[in-house]
């Protein structure tokens, strides 16, 4: 996967320091979204998004049912990647899309 710079992009990430040589500069939005609970109270988030995209080698992967997996490095909002999956390499629990 390949982190976009997009043109709405209000926030840089930038690299740990010592980490210049293998990661790089992640373009991101901050903003804050609203969303309904089951009760129609409503809640705010405060959000941060980014833009990837795919190699074709895993553009090939996704279109035969391949998964795209999130992964976070550290135990709050860290420096992450996406990869891709191939079917049936997750628990079986996510392999039969009972994912929540």
């Amino acid at each position: 996967m390949t982190p976009l710079k997009f043109e709405e992009s209000n926030l840089k990430l930038m690299p740990p320091a010592g980490s210049d040589d293998h990661v790089g500069t992640l373009h991101a939005i901050r903003d804050e979204v609203q969303i309904e609970g089951a009760g129609g109270e409503i809640y705010s988030y405060h959000r941060i998004r980014t833009a990837w995209c795919p190699t074709p080698e895993e553009r090939e992967t996704i279109a035969v049912g391949g998964y795209v997996i999130l992964s976070l490095l550290g135990t709050s909002i860290p420096p992450s990647y996406l990869e891709v999956a191939a079917p049936g390499t997750l628990t079986e629990q996510e392999s039969n899309g009972d994912i929540d």
